[in-house]
C-alpha cells in the first residue's frame, strides 16, 4: 500500500464530520512543518462556522470530492469523525471512478467513506486514527509507528496476535482468508435498506463501537444478521467496543456478541486492537487478510497491499 512519491506522501486533508477543535486547526502549520515527509493540503475554508459540522453539507462534499479526484494526492486522511459522512455518499455516487487511487484513512463515522470506496471502487484504504489525534500528540508511538510505515510501504505485513474465537466454529477454523471492510457498528447498520448497502460475501466484517449499551448493541447485531448481507461472510472480527458498559457499571456487551455468534454460522473472533480505544491500532482494508492458528494461538495477519 506504499504510497511514497519522490517528495514524500501527498495528503489531502478532509473534513466530513464534525469540526476539529480549535487548538487542532492553530497547531496544524507547526504540525504540518515537523513533518516534511507528509505534504498535507488542508483547504482554505476547509472548516467554516455551522452548528454541527465542519461546513455545509454542500461544501464539505465539494472538498471531499475535489480530494478524490485530485491526482496529485496519494492520501485522503480525514480530520476528525464525527457524524456527517453518511450524507455525502450520495454525492459520491454520481461522480465517475477517480483514475489515480488513493488511501482513505480514517475511523468511527468515516465507516461510511471506507463502506463505500471498498465496495463500490475497489480501492484499499486504512481504518486508522483520524488526523486530529496526530496533530494533537494523541497516538501513541508505536501505532504512529505502524499506520505511517503502512503508508510508506515500509511495513509489508501486519500481525494481530491475541485473537480469540467467540464462537465453536471459529474454534474448528485452522485458516481462513478474505479482504476485510467494516467498522463502527451503528455507522455501518445506517447504511442498510440504502443504495449503499455492502454485501460481505468472502469478505471479513470488523466491528467497532463507542458509547453504546448491550441493548442497542444486539439491536445492531440482530438488524445485520437478519438483513442478509452476512450471506457468505468469512469471519466477523470484533475490535474495541470502548465505554459501552451498562449504567450500573456491568459489561454486558460481550455476552450480547457470545450470543448472537453461537447460532451465525459463521466464525467470530474478537481482541482486534482497533477502535475508540487510546491505541487505534491499524487495519488495512481491500487488502489479502487471514485469521489462523500459530502455535496453539489465533493471529490475525493481514497483508497491506494488494
Amino acid at each position: 500500500m506504499s504510497t511514497r512519491a519522490k517528495n514524500g506522501i501527498n495528503i489531502a486533508v478532509v473534513a466530513p464530520g464534525f469540526s476539529p477543535s480549535l487548538e487542532v486547526q492553530a497547531q496544524f502549520k507547526e504540525f504540518s512543518a515537523r513533518h516534511p515527509g507528509f505534504n498535507f493540503n488542508f483547504p482554505a475554508r476547509l472548516i467554516q462556522k455551522n452548528p454541527l459540522f465542519a461546513n455545509d453539507e454542500v461544501k464539505r462534499a465539494e472538498f471531499l470530492v475535489g480530494a478524490l479526484n485530485d491526482d496529485a494526492m496519494d492520501v485522503v486522511w480525514c480530520l476528525r469523525g464525527g457524524y456527517g459522512s453518511l450524507p455525502l455518499l450520495k454525492y459520491l455516487k454520481y461522480m465517475s471512478k477517480p483514475k489515480k487511487p488513493k488511501v482513505l484513512v480514517g475511523l468511527s463515522d468515516i465507516t461510511s467513506l471506507h463502506l463505500f470506496v471498498n465496495e463500490f471502487w475497489g480501492w484499499t484504504s486504512i481504518h486508522g486514527s483520524n488526523l486530529d489525534r496526530w496533530i494533537s500528540d494523541q497516538i501513541p508511538k508505536p501505532v504512529l509507528k505502524e499506520l505511517t510505515g503502512i503508508l510508506l510501504g515500509e511495513n509489508e505485513q501486519t500481525i494481530y496476535k491475541n485473537i480469540k474465537p467467540v464462537n465453536e466454529l471459529a474454534k474448528k477454523v485452522k485458516s481462513v482468508k478474505a479482504q476485510m471492510t467494516g467498522g463502527n457498528l451503528v455507522t455501518l447498520t445506517s447504511h442498510l435498506g440504502t443504495p449503499f448497502q455492502t454485501s460481505f460475501k468472502n469478505r471479513f466484517l470488523f466491528l467497532e463501537e463507542i458509547g453504546e449499551r448491550a441493548y442497542r448493541i444486539d439491536r445492531c447485531l440482530t438488524q445485520l444478521s437478519l438483513s442478509g448481507v452476512l450471506r457468505g461472510c468469512k469471519g466477523v472480527l470484533i475490535g474495541q467496543f470502548t465505554s459501552c458498559d451498562e449504567p450500573n457499571g456491568k459489561k454486558l456487551w460481550p455476552w450480547v456478541v457470545r450470543e448472537w455468534a453461537k447460532d451465525l454460522g459463521i466464525p467470530v473472533y474478537s481482541g482486534v486492537p482497533s477502535g475508540h480505544e487510546k491505541a487505534q491500532w491499524p487495519l488495512s482494508f481491500g487488502t489479502p487478510a487471514e485469521v489462523k492458528i500459530v502455535n496453539d494461538h489465533w493471529h490475525l495477519i493481514i497483508e497491506n497491499k494488494k
